[in-house]
């Protein structure tokens, strides 16, 4: 008898927690907050010690012909080709901007593979179905350093567009 008491005492609390419109557990308000507060703050960013150190690699594309385009995509292919995936990804390889007229343009290369992908420039031969040489001018640490010799460098081709800061009437 007593079996049965309990089994059926359990079996309405059962249904009662299945049923119940609100949750059968009210965590307090302070855990919610705290909850919340974590979920808002999203990632951390990182400390400028685990942050990768960025190098600029100032090009000049040889040819005996002018190229009419931008040859950037081309080099950054070759530059796969030679590095492989595993390299290019190692080296972090981005292209920052590119002036068709003067053929010169920047590459963001990670710090410790500088001198790899200035091996790999050197070693290419041609850029598409031109035959070409690739020739460092600079190795910088800033784009402030390395835009001189780019004379249409822009911030804008590195960080996106900005919005203009004057005012609309």
């Amino acid at each position: 008898m007593r079996i049965r008491e309990s089994l059926r005492s359990f079996l309405k609390i059962c249904y009662f927690a299945i049923n119940c419109p609100k949750p059968f557990y009210n965590p307090p308000s302070s855990f919610l907050l705290y909850e919340k507060k974590e979920r808002m703050k999203g990632m951390k960013p990182l400390l400028p010690t685990l942050k990768e150190r960025q190098r600029y690699i100032v090009y000049e594309v040889i040819t005996a012909h002018h190229l009419g385009q931008d040859a950037s995509d081309m080099l950054l292919q070759q530059l796969l080709e030679i590095l492989g995936v595993f390299g290019s990804a190692k080296a972090g390889l981005l292209s920052v901007s590119y002036n068709t007229q003067l053929q010169r343009g920047v590459l963001r290369v990670n710090h410790d593979q500088v001198i790899t992908i200035k091996a790999a420039l050197l070693m290419m031969t041609h850029l598409g179905k031109t035959k070409s040489i690739v020739r460092t001018l600079l190795v910088a640490g800033t784009l402030k350093k390395a835009k001189p010799l780019v004379p249409g460098m822009q911030k804008e081709h590195v960080k996106g567009p900005r919005k203009s800061k004057e005012k609309t009437p």
